[in-house]
């Protein structure tokens, strides 16, 4: 009986500093989040931040590559399907991109 062959490691995640490095941007993320007065409508749509962080890294590990802790514990990421009940306007989607230069 033929075991299947595991899938090798990306190298994308080692690439940019692995997990430690996901974990400063989702934090510079969020925080920066926190800290924008025009945020304040985003940060509305989420009671508990917290949650929402921790899922964001999970799920940039899993994407970069890392192990896939996201899909176990929360399935199949379905971003579209996860995000559509939130209303995505200028004034709430513009201060997404801001953190991210």
């Amino acid at each position: 009986m033929k075991l299947p062959l595991a899938e090798p490691p990306s190298p994308n995640l080692a690439r940019i500093g692995g997990a430690e490095a996901v974990r400063r941007l989702t934090g510079l993320f969020y925080d920066t989040l926190e800290a924008l007065p025009e945020a304040a409508q985003l940060r509305a749509l989420h009671l508990d931040l917290s949650d929402a962080r921790a899922k964001l890294e999970l799920f940039l590990l899993e994407w970069m590559g890392g192990e896939k802790t996201y899909t176990r514990e929360h399935g199949p990421p379905r971003l579209r399907m996860r995000h559509s009940r939130f209303p995505i306007t200028r004034g709430v989607g513009h201060p997404l991109l801001r953190p991210l230069g």
